[in-house]
């Protein structure tokens, strides 16, 4: 008798074991719980938390897909997105960065510095990476550049005065660039001993430039036509009015010599200078990333709606982010 009673006893020791360390055992599976549902793909707490931890060395190595990184709560989470995003479009392009591509790319990398493969392996440890996920690293920027090569590329456009504006925006205080216009004046000589309200005039100019049509208190106004002229060509008073302004602007109305002066700029542009030439290339490069980010934020906006995208970030919460 007491050794069936010895074996129920086992028995119910063993139940009760498992029913204390079953719920320990899901616990542990859950610790890698789904956070985000991209179609049929999981995004795990466990690969958002290593992307966290390896962002920077990612930045280092990737800049132009990792920018600086923001406290939004779904930033990693919408990068893997993107990542999937841009690989399932240049699928439908008919791409697919296979690992000879990306083998490639590292050895380029490793013969441009100069590196064996224990030098790299070293160096990818002592940034906090290993070597899988440098080589998706660089799977990415294939990926990348092909995408914006084939998709966002064709979308941006740089016009040359885009180019100037903003070295003139860069240069605001630099005093030895230059420029040429083409200006129209407007003259306005109040008969004596009479006060002039200034806003009033100038809401006459402005005026009076699109309709031809003069107010009868303003009659004297005139209009002079000065055509194209070189910035050597007009004083130090004129010059440090005109500065500030771009083309299709009215600058307000100035009192000199018994005569309120106020100028169009029909056309303002820069002397290429050697210190423009120079800058040129940045600039535009400058301008087709700000550009380039803006369609690419709205492809992604676009893109997310035709996806089943879920989030479960509410239960979750990622260490010190």
């Amino acid at each position: 008798m007491s050794k069936p009673n010895y074996f129920f006893k086992f028995f119910i020791f063993s139940a009760i074991s498992i029913s204390i360390l079953l719920p320990l055992k899901s616990k542990a599976v859950l610790l890698d719980k789904t956070i985000a549902i991209f179609n049929d793909q999981i995004i795990t707490k466990s690969m958002v938390e290593r992307l966290r931890n390896t962002y920077e060395t990612r930045r280092f190595l990737a800049g132009h897909i990792y920018k600086e990184a923001t406290s939004e709560s779904n930033f990693y989470i919408n990068l893997i997105i993107k990542r999937f995003l841009i690989r399932d479009k240049l699928k439908k392009f008919g791409i697919e960065i296979g690992d000879r591509a990306v083998e490639e790319r590292i050895n380029m990398i490793r013969n441009n510095f100069k590196l064996n493969q224990e030098q790299m392996l070293a160096f990818l440890s002592s940034k906090g990476i290993s070597f899988k996920e440098y080589f998706e690293v660089m799977r990415e920027g294939i990926e990348y550049q092909q995408f914006f090569l084939k998709h966002i590329n064709p979308l941006v456009n740089v016009s040359e005065q885009e180019i100037k504006n903003l070295f003139i925006k860069k240069q605001s205080t630099n005093k030895t660039i230059s420029f040429n216009y083409y200006l129209i004046r407007y003259s306005f000589q109040p008969k004596k001993n009479t006060s002039v309200n200034k806003k009033k005039l100038f809401e006459v100019i402005k005026k009076y430039h699109t309709t031809g049509i003069v107010p009868s208190d303003f009659s004297t106004l005139e209009k002079i036509d000065h055509g194209n002229l070189s910035e050597e060509d007009l004083n130090k008073k004129i010059k440090s009015t005109l500065k500030p302004l771009g083309e299709g602007e009215f600058s307000f109305p100035y009192y000199d010599n018994e005569t309120f002066t106020s100028f169009f700029i029909k056309e303002k542009n820069l002397k290429e200078s050697e210190s423009y030439k120079r800058s040129k290339n940045i600039l535009k490069q400058e301008l087709i990333d700000k550009k380039s980010q803006k369609v690419l934020g709205a492809w992604i906006k676009r893109e997310k709606s035709q996806y089943h995208i879920k989030y479960f970030l509410k239960p979750i919460k990622i260490k010190n982010q």
